[in-house]
């Protein structure tokens, strides 16, 4: 009626993985990410993440995922140190969480931010829970800000680095912290946040995911559970 121009959604697409399509594309190119770039990224992406051999690192993420959860380990902690990554981490837990969660059963997935979750989280890893298992997205290069000789003296650390070393550091005794607890560690490594690299990145989760269902038996593509259904009122009545 007001003349706008509006793009439709697509009928097949759920909307967790409508990062690709219009939904996706609009608001990536509306916050600045060259999408020529993004989709450079998503089709190299299709063509690594494609093949069901060990070289194919999607595959080997699905497996390990899978295993733990044979061994008992029915939660997942996406860990990342770069607080830019955070709405990525976002929709990683909503990829999963509606893709393989189905039948009362699934890997639950929890998004941690690392280092301010740091102390909250490694308190209850540290007290004894289990079936709790750690992914790291650890991007090589997480900050560009030196460390100039104020700050070194002030922290007590070495002059003329970047902050990425010291929250390498961070990360690697984070690491071995929960070795010791007995809590198992995948590392995804990414060499920078480029458009290219991002979409790539995209892709190799939405894959992950795919695979991880289809190992499962479970369908990754419907959403039986979904708020949108009718609920039984008197199902969820309260019983004190």
């Amino acid at each position: 009626r007001m003349g706008y121009r509006h793009l439709i959604v697509p009928d097949v697409v759920g909307g967790r993985y409508s990062l690709f399509s219009n939904v996706g594309l609009l608001q990536l190119a509306a916050a600045g990410v060259d999408i020529d770039e993004f989709l450079d990224g998503v089709r190299e992406g299709e063509e690594d993440y494609s093949g069901f051999t060990m070289e194919n690192d999607a595959l080997r993420y699905a497996m390990a995922r899978n295993i733990l959860y044979q061994f008992g380990y029915c939660n997942e902690m996406w860990v990342c140190y770069a607080p830019y990554m955070l709405e990525f981490g976002k929709w990683w837990r909503l990829l999963f969480a509606e893709s393989e969660c189905k039948n009362e059963a699934g890997i639950y997935p929890i998004k941690a931010d690392n280092s301010n979750d740091l102390k909250n989280l490694q308190h209850l890893l540290s007290q004894g829970h289990i079936g709790m298992f750690e992914t790291t997205l650890w991007l090589r290069k997480v900050s560009t800000y030196e460390v100039d000789e104020d700050a070194a003296d002030l922290l007590g650390w070495e002059p003329g680095g970047d902050f990425t070393d010291v929250i390498r550091k961070l990360k690697e005794e984070n690491k071995i912290n929960s070795f010791v607890k007995g809590i198992p560690q995948i590392e995804i490594q990414v060499d920078s946040l480029d458009a290219k690299h991002l979409g790539k990145l995209a892709v190799f989760f939405i894959q992950s995911c795919l695979l991880s269902g289809y190992m499962r038996n479970v369908n990754p593509h419907d959403q039986p559970g979904g708020v949108n259904k009718k609920m039984d009122k008197r199902k969820w009545k309260f019983q004190p």
